[in-house]
This record gives C-alpha cells, structure tokens and sequence, in this order.
C-alpha cells in the first residue's frame, strides 16, 4: 500500500516540474522568432488608403481622359475620395512629369492615353511611357476624322474631292501626339491629298477650332465627339482603326477605303515609378471591380467608350508592342 502511494506520488511531483518548465518565460530566441512571426504578418497586410487619391489629367476639363476619370468617380468604391486636377500643357507632358516626379506611395495617379506616352517616347522626349508604373487599361476609344457643317461635306468622298482640287487649303487639326501625326500622313498619302496640319494642346482645343471653322478637319477620340455628332454639329468622315466603331456604324475606316492605316485609341491609368506591389494590386483591383460594374458600363457606352479591363502586366507588355510597331514609323517619316 505504501509503495503505492510513494509511486503516486512521485507521478504529481514529475506532473508539476513539467508544467513548471512549460510556464517559464520564453528564451531571447523564442521571442526573436515571435517578432519576425508578427512582422510577416504584418508585411503581408493589404495597403488601404486613408487619404483622399489625386488624379492628374493632363489636359483641359472635357476631353476624353477627362470625362473617363469623372465617370469612374462616381462609381468607384473607395473608403477615401478621389479628386480629379487637370494639370494641362505640352499635349499631355506636363501632368505626366509631374506624375512621375511624385512619391509613389498609392496617392498620385495619372489618367491617360498609353499611346500619346509611346508618341512622347518615340520622339525621343522621354521615357515616361517605361518609367510609369501601368496600372491598368479600362476603355478603348476609337480615333474619328470629321469635319463641320460649314464645310457642306457629307461623306469622306465630298471631303477628298474637295482637298484634291485645293492642295494645302485644308486645314487638319490634330492634338500634339506623334503617333496622330504620323497616322494623319499616312491617311492623306493613302487618300492622295495634302492638306495642312495644325498642332493643337488637347480634344476640346481642336474642338472649338473645328467648330469655329478655324480648322475644317479634326482628329478626335469617338467619346470626345460623340455628343456633337449627336446634335449634328460635327460629321465623322471616317475612322482611323482596325474595326469600325460601334457608335459609328456607318462611318468608314480607312481600310475599307483601301488604304492600310489603323490605330487604336485606350484609355489607361499609371501611377508613378516604383509603385509597391500592395498599392499597385489594391488600385488595380479596384479599376477592374469597377469595370465590372454594369452601371458603369452603360455610362461608358452612353459616352462612346467601350469598358475593356487589361491589367498591369499585360498592360506594360502591350505598350512595350505598340512601341517596337511604330519604331519604324517615326524613323521612315522623321516625326520629332
């Protein structure tokens, strides 16, 4: 009996001395491995904005980048605000500068046309077509040629006609990226005429000219016109891309007028270089959740834009493809 309860009891004495070494505290190694647990952790922590998002567009109030980055404004869903500044200048690289000089911290983004960053690039202006981080492409545009109603030109028949009986009379409004320039020579070399281009700052700069008969021919973005093709005030000759445009059915491209000239028009959002991978996939996220949006969708079509999400990678990967395409362009015709 007594043996039984010695080896009773020298079970509970070994219980506690076990429970005893368990509840000491932690050696300075333990506590080091505890610390890089937590800061993992922390790492790994999706970044959320806790102060309003600027978005730069780089040109006037009402043209296409503008009224895009007004309409996702209103239906992005976002825990802060998100203003738009129009920072305009040097057809859109003033606001890009100014967007690649900011701090990348997920504050500062740049509402834009991708290949007006190519056309900057290729002129040997800057690199800010590489150097911005892309965040994502939203809507594709398409590039229209139209005219006004003081010119009496109903069909891009009229308007040839006319322009080979009056060489260089025709004044050819563009805004200042080079890859217009280059698809406007490359227009009138396959229509055999010659008319005079006229560089302007932005969309709602050639759009008074063309209205005001200051220029008789605008190149324009479908969404920048459409709302004057609708009142009648504007008529589309036809369209410089690979396909015609949905809101524009009737109108012509160019190369169902036999001439091999296409372009395309997206609309695309960067952010400045060096951009983490937390903000970039939070901002990212949220562009294409709002592309998903059908409400949002319909206002795009209401403005002529088609929603088309691409994302950063494959974003950065196309325009690293239109700009390799166009290389030879500029270099044949010496576009600066």
């Amino acid at each position: 009996m007594k043996k039984g309860l010695i080896f009773l009891l020298i079970l509970v004495l070994v219980s506690v001395a076990i429970t005893g070494c368990k509840s000491e505290p932690a050696t300075e190694t333990e506590q080091n491995e505890a610390e890089q647990q937590e800061e993992t952790v922390s790492e790994q922590t999706s970044w959320n904005p806790e102060k309003e998002i600027k978005c730069i567009v780089p040109f006037a109030p009402g043209g296409g980048s503008d009224i895009l980055t007004r309409t996702i404004m209103k239906y992005i869903d976002l825990p802060v605000d998100m203003v738009a500044v129009n920072v305009e200048g040097g057809a859109g690289l003033i606001g890009a500068q100014e967007t690649a000089n900011s701090k990348a911290d997920g504050y500062t983004i740049l509402a834009h046309n991708p290949m007006n960053l190519i056309a900057q690039g290729l002129t040997g202006n800057n690199n800010l077509w590489e150097e911005l981080t892309m965040i994502s492409f939203v809507v594709d545009d398409w590039t229209v040629v139209s005219t006004n109603t003081q010119t009496g030109w109903k069909s891009v028949e009229d308007f040839v006609s006319y322009a080979k009986e009056h060489p260089e009379e025709v004044k050819w409004g563009i805004t200042g990226s080079g890859i217009t320039m280059a698809d406007s020579i490359r227009a009138m070399e396959g229509l055999d005429i010659d008319c005079t281009i006229v560089p302007y700052e932005g969309g709602s700069d050639t759009r008074s000219a063309l209205l005001g008969n200051h220029i008789q021919i605008e190149v324009a973005t479908s969404s920048d016109i459409r709302s004057y093709v609708e009142s009648g005030d504007v008529v589309p000759l036809f369209v410089i891309a690979p396909n015609r445009c949905p809101f524009l059915e009737d109108v012509p491209t160019l190369i169902d007028l036999g001439v091999n000239v296409d372009s395309g028009a997206p609309r695309a959002y960067f952010a400045p270089p060096g951009l983490g991978e937390d903000e970039l996939e939070y901002l990212e996220g949220k562009l294409e959740e709002v592309c998903q949006n059908e409400e949002f969708v319909k206002a795009c079509e209401d403005l002529g834009f088609v929603v088309q999400f691409v994302g950063s990678e494959e974003g950065t990967a196309l325009m690293k493809k239109w700009y390799d395409a166009n290389l030879p362009i500029f270099e044949e015709y010496g576009i600066k």
